[in-house]
């Protein structure tokens, strides 16, 4: 049997080297679709299974919450909510309340900001991770005591093995190092510290975390059932702030790139397309192989050969190609790869490799294309009719033979080829109008960044208030910048939470729940700086201090929803409900909605308040500059160092860059998709070409008695055209149904177009009308050209 394989395969390798372009083509068609499918593969199997150092992760959640009445999803817990669930929840064997931290290293090596955790000691217990040096918190440990991340102690303080009982500066404090986590354990955090939660907290207040591990008999779907009959029970129980509220448990396993998880789905299915594209011309090649070669077949049956044998010989050959494909898509995807991770910005526990089961899957791929490929035109070759064959009368027969599935795969290329160009497409046209969206402010020129005045050193608001004012006159002096300014938030509610906005006077007409609004304390020169029109009224001025009247600018949603037949310049609003005795202030401008990008769909209310009146050390600086963003980020972050040695300067950024950034993976996911719809229709493009070429050579005789009877050059062409055009029609109508349902599945991608958009429809259709018939017009010209006096002379 082996013999028989060896036999087989080193007939199909002589073969195919006889035949080196052919052969080429093929096996470089496969490896570009076989590469595309490794790749993609890569990175679905890196979100599926992340490089997780808990011990069986897939039994470690984490708990979110949401409020679909509100359309907010994604939320974290409260402290209350989370107590009273831990003391009744049977699913959890373990669980731990967290909260985010970042603070500031002051005495390491390299100091600067760091972002960690508020844990209780359970945590360490739920993700079951034992310490590289030290110990981890416990019960008793009171605060004081740090553990730090690998990450961190290894860039801030050198791998000190002695590190262990040193005591570092933490913010204004100093704590004890208990411990050093090994490394990717818990890659968000920085270090983590003790945390003792307070039933007092609001349970408003959802920004805690509780990660948990399932009990041994219980299973993710066990823990959705008791966490949405403890959310029913809390909503009963305490209306005000539970309504309608739900917490459900997300697998710490999906912690990373839920997002992306999605898009990555529909680019496999599509790299999938490309290969089936791919199969179809390399069957079509095979089939005119096939049929090219059929005296040879015919005269093996002669000898004896079985029709087993004929069939084995055949799909050696396809699986041969498949198997080279392979190896040469493999070597591809090894780029595609590292390309994929040098561009995708992908967390640790995410790392796409060229690991065993993507090269597997690889293998799996290059023998099923092999198969898929080779088995028809395998099965036609080993029912060759000797008899026919070998007669002088049977040229025709030969001729014919196949054509009509040679001419199906087209249509099945072309089928597939329209699924890609239409979805590359559609999410094209949706990048583009994303593009065109109105953000409510202008991104060119605009440089910004974070600044924390930590509430060690700033205890009170008149040194905010100095700290702030002297950064800003030094960064409006600086030459170059023609405004600064700064935001922070005002008055802010608990995560989850909402305050609201009334009108007093006006029966107390509130801003409806399901309308989302933030309360922003601006400087003057705020809007300047980063490019908001004033549409009405005034903006801030330096007369708008501390003990001034309360004064507001609102935008235009907010406008729309409270003052709709008449300006709000002059009106009041009470910044809260009448029983919280809210502040009220009065408007005195209108400004334009705000977007942080084109990708944030829904507009937010905004009221602006005088960053006097509301002083907070969290800023946002922005600076608008005269097309010199570089000189403009060296002189923030010079002024910020001379203001105060002792403030770090974060996420220094281009306003532009700071909106690209929400834009990215449309623009990822447009051009994978568009470059596949372009492979696909190339290779559908290809498919055509060789099929026409040969039906044209297999019909010479034909055509040469038609023209001898008469056919003008110009019917011979019609003649290879229309059958191009049947074909071509056949496969969209058939890529018509599978598009439309392509389409459906990106309905949550596309943006300002339809998925039976018109334009996106016609225009792929036209393409593709002119590639099928680009293809067919160098074999149809040949075929025009002919003499038919010659091929009728030729035996």
């Amino acid at each position: 049997m082996f013999a028989t394989l060896r036999q087989d395969v080193r007939f199909a390798v002589r073969g195919l080297l006889r035949s080196r372009g052919v052969a080429a083509v093929a096996i470089l068609s496969l490896a570009v679709g076989i590469s595309a499918n490794a790749t993609i593969f890569s990175l679905v199997h890196a979100l599926e299974f992340p490089d997780l150092v808990y011990p069986d992760p897939s039994r470690i959640v984490l708990l979110e919450s949401r409020n679909l009445v509100r359309g907010i999803s994604g939320m974290l817990v409260s402290v209350p909510d989370a107590i009273d669930l831990l003391s009744s929840a049977r699913t959890f064997s373990v669980a731990s309340v967290t909260a985010d931290q970042s603070s500031v290293l002051r005495e390491a090596r390299g100091g600067g900001r760091v972002a960690g955790r508020r844990v209780t000691a359970a945590f360490f217990q739920v993700m079951g991770v034992s310490p590289s040096l030290g110990r981890t918190l416990t019960a008793e440990d009171q605060p004081g005591t740090i553990v730090l991340s690998d990450s961190t102690w290894r860039t801030h303080y050198g791998r000190d093995s002695r590190i262990v009982g040193r005591a570092v500066r933490l913010d204004g404090g100093v704590v004890t190092v208990v411990g050093v986590m090994p490394p990717r354990f818990d890659a968000d955090a920085d270090f983590w510290v003790p945390f003792t939660p307070s039933a007092d907290s609001s349970r408003e207040d959802r920004q805690f975390t509780v990660f948990a591990r399932l009990a041994p008999f219980a299973s993710l779907m066990d823990a959705t059932r008791e966490l949405e009959a403890i959310s029913q029970y809390l909503a009963e129980r305490e209306p005000g702030t539970n309504r309608n509220w739900e917490m459900y448990p997300i697998p710490v396993t999906r912690m990373h790139g839920r997002d992306s998880r999605e898009s990555f789905l529909l680019l496999q299915a599509a790299v999938g397309f490309v290969l089936l594209i791919a199969c179809a011309n390399i069957a079509n090649i095979l089939l005119a192989r096939g049929a090219a070669r059929g005296h040879e077949m015919a005269l093996r049956i002669s000898l004896g050969a079985t029709r087993g044998r004929l069939l084995s010989a055949s799909l050696a050959e396809s699986l041969t190609l498949g198997v080279a494909g392979g190896a040469l898509g493999l070597l591809l995807a090894m780029w595609g790869i590292r390309l994929a991770r040098a561009i995708g910005g992908f967390p640790d526990v995410i790392e796409p490799s060229l690991n065993p089961s993507v090269v597997t899957f690889t293998a799996a791929v290059s023998i099923l294309t092999g198969v898929l490929s080779g088995l028809v035109p395998a099965v036609r070759a080993s029912r060759v009719a000797p008899t026919l064959v070998l007669k002088d009368g049977g040229r025709g027969s030969v001729a014919t033979a196949g054509g009509r599935l040679r001419a199906a795969l087209v249509a099945v290329q072309i089928a597939f080829a329209l699924v890609l160009a239409t979805s590359g497409t559609l999410v094209l046209r949706s990048l583009m109008n994303r593009q065109e969206v109105q953000l409510g402010f202008d991104p060119r020129g605009g440089v910004r960044a974070d600044i924390a005045l930590p509430p060690d050193r700033y205890t009170d608001a008149a040194s905010l208030r100095r700290t702030t004012d002297a950064l800003l006159e030094s960064l409006q002096r600086q030459p170059g910048i023609t405004s600064a300014g700064a935001s922070t938030w005002a008055l802010p509610t608990p995560a989850g939470g909402q305050r609201a906005l009334t009108l007093p006077g006006s029966g107390d007409v509130a801003l409806p729940l399901s309308v989302r609004r933030a309360i922003e304390a601006v400087t003057p020169g705020y809007f300047q700086a980063l490019g908001v029109p004033l549409r009405s009224g005034r903006a801030f001025t330096r007369a708008d201090r501390e003990g001034a009247r309360p004064v507001a600018i609102v935008n235009d949603e907010l406008a729309r929803h409270l003052w709709r037949d008449r300006s709000p310049v002059g009106e009041t609003v009470r910044i809260g409900t009448p029983d919280e005795g809210g502040p009220i202030v009065t408007v005195v401008g209108v400004v334009a909605t705000v977007r942080r990008s084109a990708m944030h769909d829904t507009p937010v209310a905004r009221v602006y308040v005088p960053y006097a009146h509301y002083p907070n050390g969290a800023l946002s600086v922005v600076v608008r500059t005269r097309d010199r963003t570089a000189a403009a980020m060296s002189q923030l972050t010079h002024v910020v160092a001379q203001t105060d040695p002792d403030l770090f300067l974060e996420g220094l950024r281009t306003v532009e860059a700071d909106v690209a950034q929400f834009l990215a993976p449309v623009r990822m996911m447009a051009t994978l998709l568009g470059a596949f719809g372009v492979a696909g229709v190339l290779l559908a493009g290809l498919g055509v070409f060789g099929t026409v070429s040969y039906t044209v050579s297999q019909r010479e005789r034909e055509m040469a008695v038609r023209a001898a009877l008469g056919a003008t050059r110009r019917d011979i062409v019609r003649l290879a055209v229309a059958s191009t055009l049947r074909m071509t029609a056949a496969g969209m109508i058939v890529g018509a149904i599978a598009a439309s349902m392509a389409a459906r599945m990106l309905a949550g991608v596309l943006f300002g177009v339809s998925t039976a958009d018109p334009v996106s429809w016609a225009t792929v259709a036209l393409a593709l009308s002119v590639v099928s018939l680009g293809a067919c017009w160098r074999p149809a010209r040949r075929a025009a050209n002919m003499d038919p006096m010659a091929l009728l002379r030729r035996p």
